[in-house]
């Protein structure tokens, strides 16, 4: 990787390329030397210097080359001197946004709200029972709160949400949905539909101008679950402007949001039922041996993997295509965690009970920021199966063959 000096781009380097799996999504995080960055591919990216991580430039899980722009970020040499900056530029967007902000910008925002939202693609498992839960959920008195859909990644939260706000929309009640791609925050989500703002309020108005009748629903996708964001979106619902849907791969039971507890009600979105996940992958590719489908479901599961794959992985049978992701994986894991000698012997006791306690250690965080694990109350488990996998082969739990 390239050092890079007080405001630099971080691109790929020579010999790097491959689906991108990013380390620190979100801005203001502080990146150290010799810290594990990125993933490209079957690659690590090691940062060569200190600095802090303005945003991210490339999407996670998006495919990348040689120079493609991965972070902006500023060259700091210690924590303390990124916060202190971090401060200060902070400080100033704000300002600058309050400076410039026009009616435009408002009408920008309520026609994400009010707009029809598009009809989901027909190929999609079928969760019928679960959509009208959540259509008769929505429509019960207000109360403060957040709705947390938390579960692992590529089990259909997405796809369902979307269904769900055309669903809303199509009835004629405003609904927005949003999904992140990076950092989480309000300068993002404005950013995003040309807006130049940091902060709740502008929404705020925008709910507060809409004159239909029914209440709207916003929800946002893709989203770590931080407190600042989460306490900014209560207000919402506090003061009867809207329902609010959050959907996250994040684990809610985090200790900073211990004193949120009461206002975040969880939802946990799991893998669908075997059989219907069989259909659909038959629906979308009927020359894959059904043993190794189920195989795949066994020790992945994830949609949005399976469809890659039936798009841009056919070179490799569907057996060749879990045993390269999980060793990818369990390599990842490796190098997380690698200088800690006493990690090994307490995976292995997760491996065998499935939630085990472990020690707040430093690379039981790096784990649990990196997806392997996630915490349950006082306990941890597996944050997905493909985690599970990856950690029963690092502890030889498990061989692949």
């Amino acid at each position: 990787m390239r050092v890079f000096r007080r405001f630099s781009k971080l691109k790929v380097p020579e010999g790097f390329s491959g689906d991108l799996k990013l380390l620190s999504k979100t801005s203001g995080n502080y990146i150290r030397k010799g810290e594990i960055i990125a993933l490209i591919g079957e690659k690590s990216l090691i940062a060569h210097e200190s600095g802090l991580v303005l945003k991210c430039l490339s999407e996670e899980g998006s495919e990348v080359f040689e120079d493609s722009e991965i972070y902006q970020v500023i060259r700091v040499t210690s924590k303390l001197k990124a916060v202190s900056l971090l401060t200060g530029v902070l400080g100033y967007l704000v300002y600058k946004s309050l400076a410039k902000e026009e009616p435009k910008d408002l009408n920008q925002v309520n026609t994400l709200i009010t707009t029809p939202k598009p009809k989901p693609q027909a190929n999609q498992i079928k969760r019928t029972q679960e959509l009208k839960a959540w259509l008769s959920m929505l429509e019960e008195p207000f109360h403060r709160g957040v709705e947390v859909v938390q579960g692992p990644k590529g089990t259909g939260k997405s796809t369902f949400m979307q269904k769900l706000a055309y669903t809303l929309s199509k009835s004629g009640r405003p609904c927005m949905y949003y999904s992140f791609y990076s950092e989480t925050s309000w300068s993002s989500f404005y950013r995003s539909i040309g807006v130049q703002a940091n902060d709740c309020l502008l929404l705020k108005r925008a709910l507060e101008s809409l004159t239909n009748k029914q209440v709207p629903v916003l929800i946002f996708d893709n989203a770590e679950l931080s407190k600042e964001f989460l306490v900014s979106l209560l207000e919402f619902s506090e003061k009867g402007l809207a329902k609010v849907i959050l959907v996250s791969s994040d684990s809610p039971y985090k200790p900073e949001l211990a004193d949120l507890t009461d206002d975040l009600n969880i939802h946990l979105f799991d893998y669908p039922h075997e059989s219907q996940a069989l259909k659909w992958m038959k629906q979308l590719d009927n020359s894959i041996p059904e043993e190794d489908l189920k195989l795949y479901l066994e020790y992945w599961g994830s949609l949005s993997g399976f469809i890659k794959y039936t798009l841009r992985h056919k070179d490799l049978n569907l057996k060749e295509y879990l045993y390269k992701n999980i060793l990818l994986n369990s390599k990842l894991l490796e190098e997380v965690i690698y200088t800690h000698k006493d990690s090994k012997e307490l995976l292995k006791q997760l491996c065998k009970n499935s939630k085990q306690s472990l020690p707040p250690k430093r690379w039981v965080l790096e784990l649990e920021k990196t997806g392997f694990i996630r915490r349950h109350n006082e306990l941890y488990t597996f944050n997905s199966r493909i985690a599970e996998a990856a950690l029963k082969v690092y502890c030889e739990e498990l061989t692949l063959h």
